[in-house]
């Protein structure tokens, strides 16, 4: 009769494992957070500015402040619309024979000098294979 009343108990899966494969323990999704301060800046940037006498949307008014910025010419806003239309500008990283990246390193005098420069290998985290054995 023990053997039965084993039979008639279902699986369980194990710790951490209490659903079958594609069954998800919470079908409904984590509940949207109202209260963040991003969420609530989302709501409020798509409504309409009441002192505008166009109608823009606060999103429009803050593109033309960063483009009026830039066209001023402060940097910081002049990247943001660079930044916004093309990309980041890809960095290039030079390598020595190993393949471990370069730095440039001016020693006593100011970068805007030509002053030849010495590379420097930088270890890149992992330690080198050692061959007698440790690690």
């Amino acid at each position: 009769m023990a053997e039965k009343q084993h039979e008639e108990q279902p699986r369980r899966r194990g710790p951490g494992r209490p659903w079958h494969r594609g069954q998800s323990g919470n079908p409904a999704g984590r509940p949207p957070n109202k209260s963040s301060l991003t969420a609530l800046l989302r709501e409020q940037i798509e409504k309409v500015n009441p002192d505008d006498p166009e109608g823009r949307t606060w999103r429009e008014l803050l593109a033309l402040a960063v483009i009026r910025l830039a066209i001023e010419g402060n940097a910081t806003e002049l990247t943001l619309v660079w930044n916004r239309i093309d990309g980041p500008v890809p960095q290039t990283v030079e390598e020595d024979w190993r393949g471990l990246p370069l730095i440039q390193v001016n020693w006593g005098k100011r970068p805007d000098e030509d002053e030849p420069t010495e590379s420097l290998p930088v270890p890149s985290g992992s330690a080198e294979k050692r061959t007698d054995g440790h690690t």
